[in-house]
This record gives structure tokens, sequence and C-alpha cells, in this order.
């Protein structure tokens, strides 16, 4: 192991580049020598881990390797399929989903879905799960596994997070309106956290707490595609109430912003306040958070405050605006490690 960082170090130290060093020499260090280690599984995790397990051993490989233990515990395979390409085919699935939504919809997070396009986007969502649960399984069956593995794949869910959100949102008839920048800001920052607590902790936490996780949240919203498809279309925009219990009775209350405000947005709170108390926190930490969540408030209160019909005028610039933003964040701190 010496070795292997002491030639980390020397490559490193001199990177082949195209025009400018992108990153320090210290990240790049960092980069060649991680090691991932994911966080506590859930019930719902050790529940679908056989079925994860045995998916990627349906990936097509050539005869077993021996080990050098001898007893079998460091066996391999070889295969012409690549991990990340198995994280890429998940992605490609997610995409396919958002454009089959978003062209059903003219782009506008709402109106009429044919329930086979519900259907679709929830089978694409859970094609995109289980890939992406079976490439690290298949990296370590094939000894592909590599730090730079670990970023491509987590880059690839930094983008289907907010993919996920607008198919969410498209599904659920929220509209070209504020209520759409809180469904990918609070998926959004809550995988910058994580992301960020790693760099501290050295552990990835994707669970709240072992019951609550990502394996949890993408089977709900899976299940919310599949229940979309024999609802009727007013059934998310049906008034239920107003907040008049809060002394708010001008703010009614529907299915889709219940799920909102009442999941997404408390879910999300709950991870980065967890998370915020059991990491070590410095002025760095509290710079980057900053850096993110700046910006999303400023975006909210334009929406809100300073041009209510910002969203009207001009939804997908807003919306990409934000979705790139958060990716941007993300991917940022994902290769920083």
């Amino acid at each position: 192991m010496l070795t292997d960082k002491k030639l980390a170090r020397e490559r490193a130290a001199n990177p082949k580049t195209f025009i400018t060093q992108r990153l320090s020499s210290d990240s790049l260090f960092h980069i060649a020598t991680h090691k991932y280690q994911g966080g506590e599984y859930t019930p719902l995790d050790y529940l679908m881990n056989p079925f994860w397990l045995w998916c990627s051993q349906c990936i097509p490989n050539t005869l077993l390797k021996k080990g050098t233990k001898g007893d079998g515990s460091d066996d391999f395979v070889n295969s012409t399929i690549a991990p990340n390409l198995v994280t890429l085919i998940g992605l490609m699935f997610n995409i396919f989903g958002y454009m089959l939504i978003s062209v059903e919809t003219n782009f506008n997070l709402k109106g009429e879905i044919r329930p086979w396009v519900n259907i679709a986007c929830g089978i694409t969502l859970f094609l995109y799960q289980t890939l992406d649960a079976m490439d690290g399984k298949h990296a370590r069956r094939t000894r592909n596994g590599s730090p730079l593995g670990q970023l491509f794949d987590h880059g690839c869910d930094a983008l289907s997070t907010p993919i996920c959100g607008i198919i969410l949102s498209t599904t659920m008839q929220i509209g070209s309106n504020v209520t759409a920048i809180y469904v990918l800001v609070g998926s959004q920052i809550p995988f910058f956290i994580a992301q960020l607590a790693e760099s501290r902790t050295g552990t990835l936490q994707h669970s709240m707490g072992g019951i609550f996780g990502v394996t949890e949240a993408q089977l709900l919203t899976i299940f919310t595609h599949i229940a979309s498809a024999f609802l009727p279309m007013s059934f998310w925009t049906t008034s239920i109430g107003t907040l008049d219990v809060i002394g708010m009775p001008h703010v009614e209350v529907q299915p889709n912003t219940l799920y909102v405000f009442g999941l997404i947005l408390p879910s999300g709170i709950y991870m980065v306040v967890s998370t915020m108390l059991t990491s070590a926190s410095d002025f760095r930490m509290y710079l980057e958070l900053l850096g993110v969540f700046l910006p999303a408030c400023i975006l909210t209160y334009s929406c809100h405050v300073v041009n209510p019909k910002l969203m009207t005028l001009y939804p997908h610039y807003v919306i990409f605006i934000t979705a790139l933003s958060l990716v941007y964040a993300t991917t940022q701190r994902i290769v920083l490690i």
C-alpha cells in the first residue's frame, strides 16, 4: 500500500493534461487513493440485496479466475462489460423516462399523461435503481473497482437526481411553479450533504439512521408513478383543505403539495441537520454549504417575492438553471472527495 501511495503521489505531481491542470496534486492523490465506504443499510436494502447480486451475476462473463487465498473468497471473473457501462446504461434509462413524460406533457410539468407513460416511468426508474446497485457488485466480481469508477457512478447519480425530481413533479401535476424548485432542492441538497460528509468521515451515508434511505425513496417514487396510471388526472390537484389551522386559510393543500412539503422537504431537512450534527464541521464546510444554499434561497425568493411570474414566463430556464447549478455543485464536491 505504501508503494501504491508513493506511485500515486508521483503521478499526481506530474499529471498529463490537455490544456491546464484542473485539480491540485493533493486532490488527484486523494482520488487515486480513496477507498469507498458505504453507510448503514436499511432493512429494505438487505431485502433487495440478494436480487441485485443475482442480477449482477447475470452480466456475461468468462471463466472464473482463482484468487491467491485458495479458499474462494477472492476468486473473480473477467467480463467484456465494464462496470461504468452498467452505470451509464442505468442513466440512459432515466433520461429516456424524462424524455418520454416531458414530450407527453410538452415540457410543462403537468398535463394529460397516458397510463402506459406513468408505468414506463416507474419501470425506467426501477431499472436505473437496479443497474445502479449492480455496478458496484459487478466491479468487485471482476476486480475493476476504482476511485474513478466511484466518481463516475456518483456523478451519474448526481445527474439522475434532478431528472427523477422533474419526472416526479410532472407525474404529480405540479406544473411550472416554485413547488417544482422545492422538489429539486429537497432532493439534491441532501445528496450534496452526503458527499460533503463523506469528505469528513470517510463514509457515504445513504439512509437516515438505517431506517429510511435512498432505496425506500426510489421505491416510493416508483409506486407513485405506477399508482398514478390508475388514478384520475385530477387526483394530485384536488383540494383536501387549507392551512387555516396555522393561520393561513389562503393556502390550499393538495396531494401533490402534501407530498412535497410533508415528505420530500422534511426528509431533506432531517438529512441535512443530522449530517451536520454528526460530522466534524469547520469554516470550509460552512462555506461550501453557503455556496449551495445561497443560490437556492435567492432563486426561491425571486420566484416567490421579486417576480412570482418568473416560473410562468420562463419555466424551462428556471428549472434547468436550478438543476444544472445543483448538479455542478454536487459533482464538484464528488471530485474533491
